[in-house]
Parts: C-alpha cells; sequence; structure tokens
C-alpha cells in the first residue's frame, strides 16, 4: 500500500509521454503545442513556467515520498505527480507540452486530466473526513 502514490505516477507519466509521441508522429495535425501553464498563460516564459513546474514537481515528490496520508490521498498525489512530471519533463526537453484531447475551447492531454482527478480526490478525501 506504501507505493501505490508512486506507482500512479509511473504509470501517468509513462502512459502521457507514450500517448504524445504516437499522437506527435499518427496525427500532427490533432496536436497543440503549449509552452505555458494551463491555457498557454505565462507563454512568452517558457524557461520560468518550467522552473516553476520543477520546484513544483520537486514539492509533489517529497509529500509523496514521506509516506504519510491515507491509501487514496497517495494515489491521488500520485496522479498530480504523474501529469506534473509528464509536462515538466516536455517544457525542459522541447520547450512546450504536447496536447491532444480538444474540449471545448481548449486542448488538454492525460497528464492535465490526471491532476484535475488527482486534486478532485484529494478535495474529496478532505470533505468527507471532516
Amino acid at each position: 500500500m506504501k507505493f501505490l502514490g508512486v506507482i500512479a505516477a509511473v504509470f501517468t507519466a509513462a502512459a502521457d509521454l507514450k500517448i504524445k509521441d504516437v499522437m506527435r508522429e499518427v496525427s500532427p495535425e490533432h496536436v497543440i503545442y503549449n509552452k505555458g501553464f494551463a491555457a498557454n498563460r505565462l507563454d512568452s516564459h517558457p524557461r520560468a513556467v518550467a522552473t516553476v513546474s520543477a520546484g513544483l514537481c520537486a514539492v509533489l515528490a517529497a509529500m509523496l515520498f514521506s509516506g504519510k496520508g491515507r491509501p487514496g490521498e497517495r494515489i491521488a498525489d500520485g496522479l498530480i505527480l504523474g501529469g506534473a512530471i509528464s509536462n515538466t519533463g516536455e517544457r525542459i526537453a522541447r520547450g512546450k507540452v504536447t496536447d491532444y484531447i480538444p474540449l471545448g475551447k481548449y486542448v488538454y492531454n492525460i497528464g492535465d486530466f490526471a491532476i484535475y482527478a488527482g486534486s478532485l480526490i484529494k478535495l474529496g478525501i478532505a470533505f468527507l473526513t471532516r
């Protein structure tokens, strides 16, 4: 049970990075690149965005590896960290994040959804355990 979050992080990051590779190769016309945070915020400062993202990944990893929290919280932390690692790794290596799932006026990737899902799980646990 102790490593559920680590497993979630590794699986999420690996799956998202693989899907990004496939989408760039197989369907490049359906890929959008994002140099900033969500919705291209601060896209004119990609190095700053990458630096902040890397710092947040370090904090998330420290939280996850502290071993504290219930199994559900560790899984949520792992989802958040996996999505963050995937997107941050791309920011550092490529200078931009590959998005490939259009919903409304925005385009997302699996890492984004993992971050949202992990955040919702953490909120749910916080409210249900009060």
